[in-house]
């Protein structure tokens, strides 16, 4: 078996969320943005919302660039974002047929092309027309077929207008059929017999049974200031009960009528009905099948909601495949931190952590009783310094003055002493050096002087004693 997605579920998995329906006349523009609900639990009849409708007036002298620019316009200020659409044409070139087809009818489309003109009862050729069909029911004598007919001229300014204005048509339908979609997803039709939708200058009767709707009537509205009293004639001549019957269209927004209840989709006006209905197609295709959009353009589109569908699903799977590599680093990071924690809960049990607390205690008490951290570190510092100058001093060379300052947490040297000969306080200078007691250790005075009698007794000999001083910065 073969597992088949329609193009609506298509659609939504694509993340589009939000379509426009666009009923337009030549005239004016009724805009509706339907968006489906993403919360399960939003109130919404049938998970659908209006997010934004409107309408667009033209006037005969504008060209189609220019309704495109009022389509711009009227997107912006409405906070418009979505690019989809699906539209209707209603045009004099629009012409829909009921007909029976032969039961032996296999190519439907040459069986039209052959009888088109006994069909549609025009004289144009076949190469300016284009035409689509809705196969409605089988009878005992053939196949029950509603087909359009629109000019071709029609299809390609329609999109002209709509593509010049940033809009991506999803279908193009023909007349007002699309406006029976709201009650076929929303309505309770167990009491429905009939809709009647007045529109700008025609009035379609639509019959309703088991959730079927078939045209009874479509003519021009003859007496406008009179509707009212034209659909009940049209009713009784039908033999449909205004009971049983709801209004929607463009001429019922301000008046109540007696031959029905009007219908106000998501509580809008009813002139947005058939906007509405063409919004619903767009989520729900295979309520219509009718489309006039030209095979290229609809491969166009088709490649770009799967371009989307691509893109979502590679984002997905990413996602995915980053949760599943995580959750091994997580489970890891949550047994070590576990392990740990146990490891701590011993320890803080265990009688040798007592005794290592009370060993942390006692050293803590000693290093206070040794001054570590107070002034004694300083003696400390400066016994440490003389052992080291001891220990570099030649055996021939007295110290007679030793200076420290401290300055900006630095110590200066000031060495002051005696010695037989240059090459002894050569010798100490070079050693304060090697042995890292002091930085930068400088002969700053050398000399010779009286020789004190400290010195004569180191050495016998009768010379004067050569005094010096160095100086230099004491190493920590």
């Amino acid at each position: 078996m073969v597992w088949k997605l329609d193009p609506g579920r298509i659609q939504r998995l694509a993340g589009i969320t939000r379509i426009l329906g666009i009923d337009i006349t030549a005239t004016r523009a009724r805009v509706v943005e339907l968006a489906k609900a993403s919360n399960f639990f939003t109130k919404n009849v049938g998970g659908y919302k209006i997010h934004a409708f409107g309408t667009i007036e033209f006037t005969e002298e504008q060209s189609v660039k220019d309704k495109a620019s009022l389509f711009s316009t009227f997107l912006k200020q409405h906070n418009i974002k979505t690019k989809y659409a699906v539209t209707t044409l209603q045009s004099t070139g629009v012409k829909t047929v009921r007909t029976i087809l032969p039961s032996e009818t296999e190519d439907i489309d040459g069986w039209i092309r052959d009888n088109y003109e006994q069909l549609l009862k025009l004289p144009l050729p076949l190469q300016q027309v284009s035409f689509d069909y809705h196969l409605l029911e089988e009878t005992n004598v053939g196949v029950d077929v509603n087909i359009s007919f629109v000019r071709n001229s029609d299809v390609q300014e329609l999109d002209t207008i709509l593509s010049s204005a940033g809009i991506q048509l999803l279908s193009i339908s023909a007349g007002v059929e699309d406006v029976v979609h709201p009650f076929q997803v929303f309505t309770n039709v167990n009491s429905l017999k009939s809709i009647v939708y007045a529109g700008e200058n025609t009035i379609s009767v639509f019959s309703c049974h088991e959730e079927t709707y078939r045209v009874l009537y479509s003519q021009p509205i003859h007496n406008a200031g009179n509707l009212r009293e034209e659909i009940s004639t049209i009713l009784q001549e039908l033999g449909l009960e205004p009971e049983q019957t709801i209004l929607v269209g463009e001429l019922l927004k301000v008046q109540q009528n007696d031959n029905g209840k009007i219908f106000q989709p998501f509580s809008i006006s009813s002139e947005y009905s058939l906007a509405v209905g063409l919004a619903i197609k767009g989520f729900l295709p295979e309520l219509s099948p009718v489309n006039f959009l030209s095979s290229i353009k609809q491969e166009q589109t088709t490649t770009s909601v799967y371009k989307t569908l691509t893109h979502r699903v590679v984002f997905a799977c990413s996602l995915i495949l980053f949760v599943l590599l995580s959750i091994p680093m997580i489970a890891t990071i949550a047994i070590e931190q576990k392990i740990e924690d146990g490891e701590e809960q011993r320890a803080l049990t265990s009688p040798l952590y007592a005794e290592v607390a009370g060993l942390q205690r006692q050293v803590r008490v000693l290093e206070k009783q040794l001054g570590i951290g107070t002034k004694n570190n300083v003696r400390t510092e400066y016994a440490k310094l003389l052992h080291n100058i001891a220990s570099a001093l030649p055996d021939e060379i007295v110290l007679n003055k030793l200076t420290v300052e401290s300055k900006n947490n630095e110590n200066t040297l000031l060495i002051e002493g005696s010695s037989l000969s240059h090459q002894q306080i050569a010798l100490f200078l070079k050693q304060l050096q090697s042995a890292r007691i002091c930085n930068d250790a400088q002969l700053v005075r050398s000399g010779y002087g009286i020789q004190e009698e400290r010195f004569m007794s180191v050495s016998n000999d009768s010379k004067s004693a050569l005094t010096f001083s160095i100086r230099g910065k004491s190493r920590n």
